[in-house]
């Protein structure tokens, strides 16, 4: 089983922006603007809890 974390997501939405930014590229396939997307609201969830018991003091 593959673990995820805060850190590794953020690696590859980095990844993945550079190669859609690149000026030499073609663009992200659809298949990689799918897995951006689905990266960015994977860390969105991970980082929202974490937050949000930490305000309530249960972190």
């Amino acid at each position: 089983m593959v673990t995820v974390t805060q850190e590794s997501l953020a690696e590859k939405i980095k990844r993945l922006e550079s190669r859609g930014n690149a000026e030499y590229a073609l663009g992200l396939t659809l298949n990689e603007e799918y897995q951006l997307a689905a990266y960015r609201m994977l860390l969105k969830y991970l980082t929202g809890p974490v937050e949000a018991n930490l305000e309530n003091g249960n972190g």
